[in-house]
């Protein structure tokens, strides 16, 4: 009788899942990462090493700029329409970041061309740096699609999330894929552009008619821009804190090795960063709700458990599983070519287990609960950390050294948020 109703448990929580749309993100976000992982895979088939590495170099300079696109204020939108009253409230939150933002992305989009082009590029990369300057175009619309993907975050509407993410990584992967083929880098970066440009205003199009169509959007007061400026700017600092680990990697990879490294690098790192795919999904599913409870101290208490015992346990099997497969899954996606670099990915798996498995779950829930100062600090403090390694370890050991260093850096930020985050939630007087 026990087992029967340990069953019918089971079987309930799993259908309340369902129902509430964390398989609909998980299928979303499985299918977004399997397009984005097989979109690599002949990326590096259709372009050579020499220009794998260039891409990656020009990519990584992209994001550097993209980091600070909107202002962060796709993020605000997770969490100030979730809180507006109605539908009006809610699209006066809406608006407010896609126009404030889109401004602030044609004014960056300036400011960047001029930096880029005073900037010393290293020898290998100077005559590819006018594609750097068309790939900043991408900037505005890729800002438009991470509105409306936040929207849809905002609205519980998981299925609808997935759907469009998926439609989003498959329309640029498999577009850069046959541009690739047939025209090299250049097509790539063209290819790019007009994806972008296409899905931005398309997505945006779509919003404003599923959701705002009969709604009127009012001016925010001056202590709500405040407000939602203060979230979105504090949380753009952390999670451009965050994004450097991996740009520095590959940016001092540059400095100091040539494109074959990068090219190395980037194929080592593309296994283990698709095993995101897991806190990722957990992350978009549990934020609002995080969201909606973070006054109640005793359902923040319950859950957090639940959820981060979760994520570590499947994060950490999967890593273990990748990692003694490496050898044969090398060799069959990338070729022998790649062979060298199942020591540094397995490095990487480690790293991934202390970021994905451990560090992610408690940042996340920061950040949803406006708490991202503690991310902010314990970020900045990851950065300077990571540096100081890598500048000495990356000139002499090239990928094997940024490895390293992301496994020490991820541990210390790991071990630090959880023990703020015991302090703020587990140990109160």
């Amino acid at each position: 009788m026990n087992a029967i109703v340990f069953v019918n448990k089971i079987k309930f929580y799993f259908k309340t899942l369902y129902e509430k749309g964390l398989f609909h993100i998980l299928s979303g976000s499985f299918l977004t990462k399997i397009v984005g992982f097989l979109g690599s895979v002949f990326l590096v088939r259709v372009l050579n090493k020499q220009e794998y590495g260039i891409l990656g170099y020009l990519e990584n300079m992209y994001n550097y700029v993209f980091v600070i696109a909107g202002l962060g204020l796709s993020n605000a939108i997770v969490r100030f329409v979730i809180l507006g009253k109605d539908i009006h409230e809610k699209f006066s939150f809406f608006r407010y970041s896609v126009v404030v933002g889109f401004i602030w992305n044609i004014i960056l989009i300036v400011l960047a061309g001029i930096m880029f082009l005073f900037y010393p590029h290293p020898e290998a990369y100077k005559k590819y740096v006018w594609l750097l300057f068309l790939l900043l175009s991408v900037i505005p619309f890729q800002y438009l699609t991470d509105n409306t993907l936040s929207n849809e975050q905002a609205m519980f509407a998981n299925q609808r999330y997935a759907t469009l993410a998926v439609i989003l990584s498959a329309t640029v992967i498999i577009s850069k894929i046959i541009t690739g083929y047939f025209g090299g880098i250049r097509a790539v970066i063209f290819a790019q552009v007009i994806a972008y440009l296409s899905l931005g205003i398309s997505f945006i199009y779509v919003t404003k008619k599923q959701y705002y169509s009969n709604a009127e959007a009012r001016r925010l007061s001056l202590v709500e821009r405040r407000q939602v400026l203060n979230f979105s700017i504090q949380y753009m600092i952390t999670n451009s804190l965050w994004c450097f680990f991996m740009l520095n990697d590959t940016f001092l990879l540059g400095r100091f090795c040539t494109p074959d490294i990068i090219a190395d690098y980037r194929v080592a790192y593309t296994i283990p960063g698709s095993v995101s795919i897991i806190s990722s999904s957990f992350g978009i599913y549990i934020a609002p709700h995080f969201v909606k409870h973070e006054n109640d101290t005793r359902w923040i208490q319950e859950n957090f458990k639940r959820i981060y015992s979760i994520i570590a346990l499947l994060v950490g099997g999967l890593c273990i599983l990748i990692a003694l497969m490496s050898k044969p899954i090398i060799s069959f996606l990338y070729g022998t070519e790649y062979s060298n670099v199942v020591g540094v990915m397995r490095i990487l798996l480690l790293a991934t287990f202390f970021n994905c498995g451990l560090r992610f779950t408690t940042a996340n829930i920061f950040a949803a609960m406006g708490k991202v100062k503690y991310n902010m600090a314990v970020s900045g403090l990851g950065i300077i950390v990571q540096l100081a390694i890598n500048l000495q370890v990356i000139p002499h050991y090239g990928a094997a050294g940024a490895a390293i260093t992301s496994c020490i850096v991820y541990g210390i930020m790991a071990i630090i948020l959880l023990a703020i985050f015991l302090k703020q939630y587990y140990l109160k007087d």
